[in-house]
């Protein structure tokens, strides 16, 4: 449930219309964004492969390689799900961190599910506006996935964001000859100004950026968004102005040769804290 304390904030419902077109921008500039970033990843991998395995053919795989990635492709759909269940348990003293908050500054706005929008991209993502979940789990390619909200200010600002949002975060790269596999991922917070005062505020914190050149590498990580890059966002907002800020996170896979490449970012964010910093 939304709950609003400071009187410089105010409640927005966003039409239809206004969701459709927040999605569609997302989609045009998120999902290219790591498109890009995954083609340039896959073309460093197979440059960095021919260079350790220079007079080695890379092969198109075996049955025994399609039955190894399906057993793979079952696990990591597991351990996905686990993933969630357990940053569920995480959530243990919220509703105290929140009153503590409150204490210590009344001029904060503490949100938090049901979201206004959602968005997925790509292979194996979902993101729930209702729970404030959102999650991808690509094998052999990309995906993206986002919760966002509303928010206007009664006054010219500048504002700080910030969410509690445990994350979990892993992957599986097994390379059985010549070839390579590698994965990257990360979350972020992007903020859009509706209406069209400012540039977006883009902060993105990568989590991780691998890639394997032989034998196998599973790992698996818990953290939250304040212990990354994008633990803070500042950002101008003007009086009745209309703001979106999205919460995402992304992953993607490089791979060549006889190889297999999976990710997984799983998030949730229970609740999110607008405070600000005036001008």
């Amino acid at each position: 449930m939304t709950t609003i304390v400071s009187p410089v904030f105010r409640e927005v419902k966003p039409t239809a219309q206004q969701i459709d077109e927040a999605r569609a921008v997302f989609e045009s500039t998120i999902a290219a964004d790591i498109a890009r970033n995954s083609t340039a990843q896959q073309q460093r991998a197979e440059q960095m492969s021919r260079i350790i395995h220079p007079s080695s053919p890379q092969e198109n795989g075996t049955k025994d390689m399609k039955n190894t990635f399906h057993a793979l492709k079952e696990l990591e759909e597991q351990t996905a799900a686990q993933q969630l269940h357990q940053l569920r348990s995480f959530d243990a003293g919220l509703e105290a961190q929140q009153q503590f908050m409150l204490k210590m500054d009344n001029q904060l706005k503490i949100g938090g599910p049901p979201y206004d929008v959602d968005w997925t991209s790509g292979v194996i993502a979902s993101a729930s506006k209702a729970t404030g979940e959102f999650s991808v789990n690509p094998m052999q390619t990309s995906a993206s996935a986002a919760v966002g909200m509303y928010l206007s200010p009664s006054e010219d600002m500048i504002a700080k964001f910030t969410a509690y949002m445990p994350i979990a975060f892993k992957w599986t790269h097994w390379v059985a000859g010549p070839g390579f596999a590698g994965s990257s991922g990360g979350v972020g917070i992007l903020i859009y100004d509706s209406s069209g005062h400012f540039n977006p505020t883009d902060n993105r914190a990568l989590l991780w950026n691998q890639t394997l050149h032989g034998g196998v590498d599973r790992q698996e990580h818990y953290t939250y968004l304040g212990n990354t890059a994008a633990a803070e966002t500042y950002f101008l907002m003007k009086k009745n102005g209309l703001y979106l800020i999205w919460a995402w996170c992304w992953a993607e896979n490089h791979f060549g040769g006889t190889a297999v490449s999976l990710a997984s970012v799983n998030c949730r964010m229970p609740f999110f804290v607008v405070r600000p910093q005036w001008l």
